[in-house]
């Protein structure tokens, strides 16, 4: 979203509350920033999501538009995608696209990825208006992974292990949990079975195989490097890993104090890590690259209510974009090196996991991890760490402190998922102790 919008967008924000309120059919509203982005587009400024019992009436007569959004508004475009959900599309006079998702009170519990959910369930969704509690289904819609395409049970491990590694067939198989994209089942005590459970994981099998490998060759830290390699088979139609089974706790069940103990490993290890990355090394659009990529989606969400009330984040995000763009050759980098991915004994770091954002480009990316993880104790001892490797410099540690608030923006507003919520309200409260 353009700078010149962020008056038209604070103003609607303002708005939308008393308006819900004096419409009974209203019974909620909520905030989506990633429904363009989730349809491939990047041509709208503000997504809003009505929840309402009258949704084929006012996707019949958009009259009501002009109340919510203002005088002079132009209705594009009425769509209805799926059961439970009505598009109208609209157009400010200064330009601001706004889409108004009109739904029933039946979407919110809709499976995230039906045809018409998918579009508007996602990153930075936030409830404006809710006063029954009707959008708190939501946060379980959020928070639920979606379907799987092919069934991972204990049988199914069995079958390909015996088939393709049947020295590891007859091993303790324990189901060691799973996430959107991958199943995990640990064998025996040293090694574990890394499964994707649907298409969308085949590329993210695919680099970890490629390049674990090599990455695991530059750092001293542990990472789940594939020792053994499975294919399509019985059945099951991915490639799929053995990869060991790394000792340690994720970080963010410690404290932020405890973890000054192994600030300086972390530093070594990313410095280790980021290093020239070969041409073929994977595309990631929205980690390693140019904050000014990100520059829409967080001004975006430095406007929803409640985020940056004094301006302290936005002036750091400002501060960020004014460095230096990163020069160098493009470096790998982890993508996404917070605490959730970080595995430790309390007094050393153990392990570097979860690379299914592993990219190359400006390692200032990783370096959020500063705000994400530490204190103020701590990042020092990051820092200088770094400072003494030749690792960083004012101009990336200032866009380390950018990407940190982009990635605070993105947890914060997931509150389906406490983990990471709280990572990024740590984070937050990090940043905004600081100045520029």
């Amino acid at each position: 979203m353009s700078a010149r919008h962020a008056a038209d967008v604070a103003a609607l924000l303002g708005r939308v509350p008393a308006w819900a309120a004096a419409h009974d059919d209203v019974v909620g509203v909520g905030l989506c920033g990633s429904w363009a982005a989730a349809r491939a587009r990047d041509d709208s400024d503000v997504d809003l999501v009505l929840l309402t019992t009258a949704r084929a009436a006012r996707g019949a007569d958009t009259a009501w538009v002009a109340g919510l959004l203002g005088d002079g508004v132009r209705v594009e475009r009425v769509q209805t995608w799926g059961p439970h959900l009505t598009e109208v599309r609209c157009a400010l006079p200064t330009g601001l696209e706004v889409e108004l998702g009109l739904a029933d009170p039946a979407w919110a519990a809709t499976d995230p990825v039906d045809p018409g959910t998918a579009r508007v369930v996602g990153d930075g969704f936030l409830v404006l208006h809710d006063p029954a509690g009707a959008l708190a289904a939501l946060a379980d819609v959020v928070g639920r992974r979606p379907p799987a395409d092919v069934a991972v049970d204990a049988d199914l491990v069995r079958r390909v292990l015996a088939t393709q590694h049947p020295d590891l067939a007859d091993l303790p198989l324990r189901h060691a949990g799973g996430g959107w994209d991958n199943e995990m089942w640990r064998l025996g005590e040293d090694l574990a079975v890394r499964l994707p459970r649907r298409e969308m994981a085949r590329r993210l099998a695919t680099n970890e195989q490629r390049w674990l490998p090599v990455l695991a060759r530059l750092v001293e830290v542990a990472i789940p490097a594939p020792v053994r390699v499975g294919e399509p088979g019985e059945g099951y139609p991915y490639r799929w890993s053995v990869v060991p089974w790394l000792p340690g706790a994720p970080a963010w069940r410690t404290p932020p104090t405890s973890r000054r103990a192994w600030a300086t490993d972390l530093a070594d290890a990313l410095a280790d890590l980021h290093v020239p990355a070969a041409p073929e090394a994977p595309e990631n659009p929205v980690r390693a690259v140019p904050l000014a990529r990100r520059d829409g989606a967080v001004r975006q969400r430095l406007l929803l209510p409640g985020v940056d009330p004094d301006g302290r984040l936005r002036a750091l995000w400002e501060d960020a974009l004014a460095a230096p763009e990163w020069s160098g050759p493009p470096l790998w980098a982890h993508g996404d090196a917070h605490p959730a991915n970080l595995l430790t004994d309390g007094e050393r770091l153990t392990g570097l996991v979860d690379f299914g954002d592993l990219t190359a480009g400006d390692p200032a990316c990783d370096l959020a991890t500063a705000w994400l993880t530490f204190d103020a104790e701590g990042r020092a001892a990051f820092a200088d760490r770094l400072a003494a490797r030749g690792a960083v410099d004012d101009a990336t540690w200032r866009r380390a402190r950018g990407w940190a608030v982009a990635m605070a923006l993105v947890m914060v507003l997931r509150p389906a998922d406490p983990q990471l919520a709280s990572i990024g309200r740590h984070a937050v409260a990090q940043l905004t102790a600081e100045r520029v």
